[in-house]
């Protein structure tokens, strides 16, 4: 079974039941963020809301079930998924409880900054692994030709 679909658990721990339960729950979170910004159109008020519900359970999930197998791994997503839950917070504030255009505004500015924050996070996070793998690529090169000039 591991072999036919084994990218599925790629570094997902295999010792706990909720643990082997991550790629379901990420899935289905997905899909219900489709069937929430479809199905709930006319209600934004309640969409914003349960986008923020929902990655909230999702940040307690992660925390307490750890599923990845890398903490790197763990901390990236829950840092993600944090920013994420934020952003929705500034959602919330724009469904009119506040009136004020000046703080709407800064209200805006401050999202703008958080989805910044994420953007940049990730690419610090993908040029981090890039560089690592590259230097191990580089390691082995190196170990490869040395052993080449001693046969």
């Amino acid at each position: 079974m591991m072999k036919a679909i084994g990218t599925i658990y790629l570094s997902i721990k295999d010792n706990q039941g909720l643990s082997l339960a991550y790629s379901s729950i990420f899935m289905l979170r997905r899909l219900s963020f489709i069937g929430i910004t479809f199905g709930m159109a006319k209600a934004p008020s309640l969409q914003i809301h349960l986008f923020a519900y929902l990655n909230l359970f999702y940040v307690i999930y992660l925390g307490l079930v750890v599923p990845h197998s890398l903490s790197s791994m763990t901390y990236s997503e829950l840092a993600n998924e944090s920013i994420l839950m934020f952003s929705c917070y500034h959602f919330i504030l724009f469904t009119g409880i506040i009136d004020d255009p000046i703080v709407r505004t800064n209200l805006g500015w401050s999202l703008a900054a958080f989805i910044g924050l994420l953007l940049i996070f990730n690419v610090v996070v993908i040029l981090t692994a890039n560089i690592v793998e590259l230097k191990r690529q580089f390691t082995l090169w190196k170990l490869k030709q040395a052993a080449i000039k001693l046969r």
